[in-house]
């Protein structure tokens, strides 16, 4: 919480502003939302959280969103099925496709060694990323401190997941989720090895 609160609206020289990605979680019907959040080098604001949407439209919002946003990349969560098909949609549109990366979370991290998933992985990045950040002031920022984590038998790290922390009456980390997108490891889309962080 200390992290997250020094870093909303922090007064800090922002840097790295070339490094322009957008995360998205993609959610449909129900308690969850879909947030996308953008991340320039130590910057990083919440464009939109939206509930209820379906997938078509979406990808129509996140379309124009790169549309109107020609430097950002665009990773989405592909786990699950509902991500996988806004980004198929995207990647079917040539002006944006170049610019659509999908994240399988449940995927192979690059330091097998420590994380048991990109996903947990990705959030140990969002940690590190704090120390020197700058939030645009959004509620959704504390979600970063709701998931749990623990240590498997065979020694890495693995975050809660979402039915568990429901469980615990803990509302998806939506917001929190989007950011750490950001700073992860893209599984699906042109180009990977030049866009890893």
């Amino acid at each position: 919480l200390d992290s997250i609160e020094n870093a909303v609206n922090a007064d800090r020289e922002l840097h790295g502003q070339e490094d322009d990605v957008s995360g998205l979680d993609v959610a449909r019907f129900g308690d969850d939302d879909s947030a996308l959040v953008r991340r320039q080098g130590n910057h990083a604001k919440v464009e939109w959280v939206i509930n209820g949407n379906n997938t078509m439209a979406l990808a129509g919002k996140s379309a124009l969103y790169l549309r109107q946003n020609q430097r950002t990349k665009l990773f989405i969560d592909i786990t699950g099925g509902l991500g996988a098909g806004v980004y198929d949609r995207l990647k079917e549109q040539p002006d944006v496709s170049s610019r659509v990366f999908g994240v399988n979370v449940a995927g192979q991290p690059r330091d097998s060694g420590t994380y048991l998933n990109i996903r947990v992985e990705s959030w140990a990045n969002v940690r590190d990323w704090l120390r020197d950040a700058v939030l645009d002031k959004h509620e959704g920022w504390y979600q970063l401190a709701n998931p749990k984590y623990k240590i498997t038998s065979v020694g890495k790290l693995q975050l809660e997941g979402k039915e568990d922390m429901k469980k615990r009456g803990v509302k998806s980390p939506d917001v929190a989720d989007a950011l750490a997108l950001t700073l992860s490891k893209p599984t699906e889309g042109d180009n990977l090895g030049l866009i890893w962080l």
